[in-house]
């Protein structure tokens, strides 16, 4: 075998070698494509989980408001709740003053 028949197996190499890395570097590529996209799709992703986690503090300040107005109105009840009982309690002594005063 001559230098010629080694060059021409040694050429065979190359272009199996130079085949296989243009094979690589074009699945690297689409790899990368692959990778920008899903990169958007990530930033996409956060893009909406920001604005619901704005939604989630709005209605949290709504429902913090709305606690608020029901603790004033339970204690606004509470109140007349005692209003009423002191109330009843005057009304019922007067009623048994009477019915005292009544012949039986």
């Amino acid at each position: 075998m001559g230098m010629a028949a080694k060059k021409q197996g040694g050429g065979k190499v190359l272009d199996l070698t130079t085949r296989v890395l243009i094979e690589i570097r074009d699945d690297v590529r689409k790899t990368n494509a692959r990778l920008d996209a899903l990169t958007t799709v990530v930033h996409q992703t956060n893009t909406r989980l920001d604005a619901l986690t704005g939604e989630v503090h709005q209605v949290n300040a709504r429902l913090d408001q709305t606690n608020a107005r029901l603790d004033q109105t339970n204690a606004r009840l509470e109140n007349l709740r005692d209003i009423a009982g002191d109330r009843y309690r005057e009304l019922d002594a007067r009623i048994r003053v009477l019915e005292e005063r009544l012949p039986h």
